[in-house]
């Protein structure tokens, strides 16, 4: 179920069986399923106020079913070889046990560094309805980025920790891109009151084709959208401009 480099969207499924002795008395045998997604991408805002952009979510649900049996039983018997559990009845197990025990994890990631800067990590005990027989553990853990730590050979990563747009005074994400129909998304966080915000379409030589005046804003996190339904498909600047300073990143219209 590994996949590197992983972007918005992708999805894998997988399963998994195990099977073991404990203690020459008892069988021991596992299986169940691992969902992968990753759902969700955006800023996210540290306790000092500073942000990470482009930061991306993901999300880990895995389903175990557990059987114990005496190596007695005439269904097991010591020593016996590997042998295949088919995806088919690992679904049918997961669907119809009584018992279920469920593991959640969210992830969120930045580019560049090494580890997720924030999870959190539930388990719980569940009927096939989901109904809740007991939670087992619910906890967070928040990995500081200046805690991380990197080689000094790993140039690449260590080139994303720089900061971009220094002088912007605010962080920003859009999507989608490449843009279609629907409206562009944006999300900008401003640190201070921003007197004029303006969002702009240029072509690559830099000629205006759309502009649309979001006047003052007050600080915080704030859901813009520029409609872009009459520009023809092309390759474009999209710029966001802030009392005068502007920043830009290509945008893909289709």
């Amino acid at each position: 179920m590994l996949k590197f480099p992983v972007s918005y969207g992708d999805e894998t499924k997988s399963y998994y069986y195990s099977h073991g002795v404990h203690g020459n008395f008892f069988e021991l045998n596992d299986m169940g399923t691992v969902k992968f997604h990753a759902d969700a991408y955006g800023m996210m805002v540290m306790p000092d106020k500073d942000t990470l952009k482009n930061v991306l979510r993901t999300h880990t649900i895995k389903h175990t079913v557990s059987d114990v049996t005496t190596i007695s039983n005439e269904y097991v018997q010591k020593d016996t070889a590997w042998y295949y559990i088919s995806p088919d009845s690992i679904d049918f197990r997961v669907a119809s046990n009584d018992i279920i025990f469920v593991d959640e994890i969210f992830r969120w990631y930045a580019k560049g560094y090494r580890y997720p800067v924030f999870e959190t990590v539930s388990s719980w005990v569940k009927r096939p309805d989901n109904s809740i027989v007991e939670q087992l553990q619910k906890k967070s853990f928040f990995y500081p980025p200046e805690e991380h730590y990197y080689l000094e050979t790993d140039a690449e990563n260590l080139a994303q920790l720089k900061p971009h747009d220094p002088d912007a005074g605010f962080t920003y994400n859009f999507s989608p891109n490449p843009v279609k129909e629907t409206p562009l998304n944006v999300e900008l966080y401003l640190p201070k009151p921003a007197k004029n915000i303006r969002l702009q379409l240029r072509t690559l030589t830099g000629v205006l084709v759309l502009e649309e005046n979001k006047g003052s804003l007050s600080a915080g996190i704030r859901h813009l959208q520029l409609n872009t339904s009459t520009v023809p498909a092309g390759n474009y600047i999209f710029v966001i401009v802030r009392d005068g300073h502007s920043v830009g990143k290509v945008l893909l219209k289709r």
